[in-house]
C-alpha cells in the first residue's frame, strides 16, 4: 500500500500490484483494462451524480461526445487535464486528487506490465533460442478468435 493515496486508490493499487506480481496473463491489458473500466465507471457515476448527459459534458469540456463514452468504458486513458475538467464541470473538484492518484496507479501498472513483457520476450528471442529453433520441425501456433 502507498500511504499518500486515498483508501480507494490504495485498494486499486494493491489489486493491480497483486495481479501483476502473481501472474503473467497472455492478455496484455487484462489487469490494466479492468482497472480502466473501473475508473471509467467511477467517472460515469460522477457525471450521472451531477445529473449531466455525456453530450453536455462533452460540449462543456470541448471533447467529442464519443471520447466521453470511450473514457467511461475504459477504452481510452484520460489525461490529468481531462480529469480536472471532468470534475470541474460535474462539481466534484473534491474528488479530483483521488481520481488522479488512481489514474497514476493504472498508468504505472501498465508500465510495469510492459517492462515485464519485454523482459520475457528478450529471453525467448535471445541468441540461446536459436539452436532450439533450428531443431524444431513442427510449429504450432494458437491464435484466439
Amino acid at each position: 500500500m502507498i500511504p499518500s493515496l486515498s483508501p480507494r486508490a490504495q485498494q486499486l493499487s494493491s489489486r493491480l500490484g497483486s495481479c501483476l506480481s502473481t501472474t503473467m496473463s497472455t492478455d496484455p491489458y487484462r489487469p490494466v483494462a479492468q482497472a480502466r473500466r473501473d475508473f471509467g465507471a467511477r467517472l460515469r457515476a460522477i457525471r450521472k451524480g451531477a445529473g449531466l448527459t455525456a453530450r453536455y459534458l462533452a460540449d462543456q469540456s470541448g471533447m467529442h461526445y464519443t471520447r466521453v463514452s470511450k473514457l467511461e468504458n475504459g477504452v481510452l486513458n484520460p489525461t490529468e487535464q481531462n480529469i480536472r475538467e471532468w470534475c470541474r464541470i460535474c462539481g466534484a473538484e473534491d474528488q479530483a486528487q483521488d481520481l488522479l492518484s488512481i489514474l497514476r496507479a493504472v498508468d504505472s501498472a501498465y508500465v510495469e506490465w510492459r517492462t515485464r513483457a519485454m523482459e520475457g520476450m528478450r529471453r525467448s528471442q535471445g541468441p540461446s533460442s536459436l539452436p532450439l529453433y533450428e531443431r524444431t520441425s513442427t510449429f504450432r501456433i494458437h491464435e484466439p478468435l
